[in-house]
């Protein structure tokens, strides 16, 4: 008797887990069709899909980024890196690989349980789980946005090694850096022509000069040589997830820091230079009185920036 109802125990927990298998077969291919059809690429997961979508055996991989877009959570990380990972979703459904692999998000308005139960202690995070073919699903490789960036090539680089495949990033054609450019080269452009006709040639070589050095002044002391030698993080995370441009101490400092340094830098020689070469010169009454107000407010603005820098640096500063 006591045979027949393990038997029967037996039974019963092999059709269960046949019944889960199929019930997770037949999701998983209904999210795999609805991850081809996101018009960019990328599939929404929460926490009535998620175990099921990651459940093993399955043959395709997945890249899941776990964010939190709400304004309530205000993660300012997630935010910078939101467009870059949409960028590299949607390179890679518009190339032809034999390769099944979905890009997944679980936001936190909708997986608050599935955050906790990662354990996270900080946002975003990437995960890249490969294919499971077994029952057992191995760990996943993660992509840390503090230390290797923010931007879409740098991501697209990372996935193109996990996965074994080149993925280029399918970038809009009209972004606020390709905006940006455009505007600082017009604006150069219209400079130099404004110039050239009225500049002695035999005196530019001077000004060429200064500048370069300037150049050169501006990045060694904004500590670039330091990041290229020690490759800090780009950014640093606070535990709430929001981003932090600048270290703490004056041993140490992030990637970024050295572009505020640099533009801090420019911004109060620039307007020194213009006030001394430039403004005495301005033959316009009105238009000399615009350019000296507007370069002594960028002197004030760097010299007040340089300061709030500092206090940010070192709190005794305050």
């Amino acid at each position: 008797m006591r045979i027949a109802v393990s038997v029967v125990g037996v039974l019963v927990s092999i059709l269960s887990l046949a019944m889960q298998v199929a019930g997770n077969t037949a999701m998983q291919e209904k999210m795999l069709k609805e991850a081809k059809q996101a018009p960019k690429g990328i599939l929404e997961l929460d926490e009535s899909n998620y175990d099921a979508f990651l459940a093993a055996p399955r043959d395709y991989s997945v890249t899941v980024l776990y964010t939190a877009m709400e304004e309530q959570f205000g993660c300012v990380a997630c935010k910078m890196f939101l467009p870059s990972f949409e960028e590299v979703a949607l390179g890679w459904s518009k190339k032809k690989s034999a390769k099944k692999h979905v890009f997944a998000v679980v936001d936190a308005s909708r997986g608050m349980n599935i955050m906790r139960k990662n354990q996270f202690t900080h946002i975003p995070v990437t995960y890249a789980f490969p294919v499971a073919h077994g029952k057992k699903i191995e760990a996943p490789s993660e992509f840390d946005v503090s230390r290797q960036g923010f931007t879409s090539d740098g991501f697209a680089d990372w996935m193109s090694g996990v996965l074994g495949e080149t993925i280029k990033p399918k970038k809009p054609l009209l972004t606020k850096e390709t905006i940006l450019k455009v505007l600082i080269g017009f604006t150069f452009v219209s400079i130099a022509l404004f110039i050239v006709p009225r500049v002695s040639f035999t005196h530019a070589g001077r000004a060429v000069s200064m500048l370069i050095c300037l150049a050169l002044i501006f990045t060694f002391t904004s500590g670039y040589m330091w990041n290229r030698i020690r490759n800090p993080p780009f950014m640093l995370q606070k535990p709430g997830g929001q981003a932090t441009i600048f270290m703490e101490g004056f041993q140490a400092q992030t990637g970024a820091e050295s572009s505020v340094m640099i533009a801090t830098y420019s911004s109060i020689a620039l307007s020194v230079v213009v006030l001394n070469n430039f403004a005495p010169y301005v033959r316009s009454g009105p238009l000399q009185v615009f350019v000296v107000v507007l370069m002594v407010a960028a002197m004030l603005g760097g010299f007040s920036g340089l300061i709030e820098i500092f206090r940010l640096k070192k709190y005794v500063y305050a």
